[in-house]
């Protein structure tokens, strides 16, 4: 017996329900609402032959256009190779395609776990500060002072001097947004008021642009 990509697209739909994804059924992807973020996890069909999943990060207090900015492994995929190809159709082998799907489904649900452990800002920090994904590119002396989100992570924690560092290397190498983050940077409260409002902006924005339903909701960051 032989299973064609739809039917292992089936077999992962379960268990992403049971732990919290949403499907977006025209663009093959699913999402976990983590308040400040998303975990969007894509199931993709691979020219070569086979399919892959990926799973990462999306920020929601940046760019809405952006898509993946965070992986915790080196490149953020899992491969499922075709036993072979019929007309254009990849297949699978009942004996392997049971096997491979059964194990890609174990190492999401760890993977998956994982990213949700990042709603604690401490745990993120540290993620951050030590993220070894490969499509995050630095050419820097030092790494973490190009990195935004370890910027916004850091003041939101009341690390004020590490944040103001950060955004104002940022600022001085390529973007505008480290500029505005700046002007917010005397008090921790005004800071989170600022990322509250464009978190919740981007939330409306993302549902909006990929048909997702996002709750409202006006306290992203605990009190």
């Amino acid at each position: 017996m032989t299973h064609d990509f739809k039917s292992a697209k089936q077999k992962f739909e379960p268990y992403l329900r049971g732990v919290g994804f949403i499907p977006n059924s025209s663009k093959g992807q699913w999402i976990y609402d983590g308040k400040f973020y998303l975990i969007l996890l894509g199931l993709n069909p691979y020219s070569v032959g086979g399919f892959f999943t990926d799973i990462g990060i999306k920020f929601l207090w940046g760019n809405p256009e952006n898509g993946y900015e965070f992986y915790d492994s080196p490149h953020g995929r899992i491969m499922i190779n075709a036993t072979r190809q019929y007309n254009g159709a990849i297949l699978y082998e009942s004996q392997n395609f049971e096997a491979e799907i059964d194990e890609t489904i174990q190492q999401l649900l760890l993977q998956i776990e994982e990213y949700k452990k990042l709603s604690d800002l401490n745990y993120l920090a540290e993620k951050l500060f030590n993220r070894r994904d490969l499509f995050w590119s630095c050419h820097q002396d030092d790494c973490n002072m190009a990195d935004f989100n370890l910027g916004v992570v850091q003041m939101l924690r009341g690390n004020r001097d590490e944040a103001k560092a950060i955004f104002k290397y940022i600022h001085h190498e390529k973007t505008d947004r480290s500029k505005v983050c700046l002007q917010y940077c005397d008090s921790v409260e005004s800071f989170k008021g600022y990322i509250t409002q464009k978190t919740v902006e981007n939330r409306a924005l993302y549902a909006a642009k990929y048909k997702y339903r996002l709750p409202v909701i006006e306290e992203i960051f605990p009190a």
